[in-house]
């Protein structure tokens, strides 16, 4: 993980092997890395608390780094979370 301020932060993930990935919690990351393509299953249990608007924009980013992802598993407090985001509805999700 890379911090690049007080309350933000960068998870690189480096791992071919990796193929499920799974997140509880408030997503005040941004994810990178090159092996995301191999991802194939993900589980997203976010929460907000707060009316952080930083929240939607990062889960949002998520998804598309997820992009090859096979199936995806999310509550709904996440939908919750995702729909906080006015862009939502104007981007395009290859895989959903």
């Amino acid at each position: 993980m890379h911090s690049h301020s007080y309350d933000f932060y960068e998870i690189e993930l480096c791992t071919p092997s990796l193929r499920t990935f799974a997140f509880i919690g408030k997503p005040h990351q941004k994810i990178s890395g090159s092996s995301l393509s191999y991802v194939k299953h993900v589980d997203i249990d976010a929460e907000i608390l707060s009316m952080d608007m930083d929240i939607p924009r990062f889960l949002l980013s998520w998804l598309l780094e997820l992009v090859n992802t096979k199936s995806l598993t999310v509550t709904a407090s996440t939908l919750q979370v995702l729909s906080l985001n006015s862009d939502l509805l104007k981007i395009k999700l290859p895989s959903l």
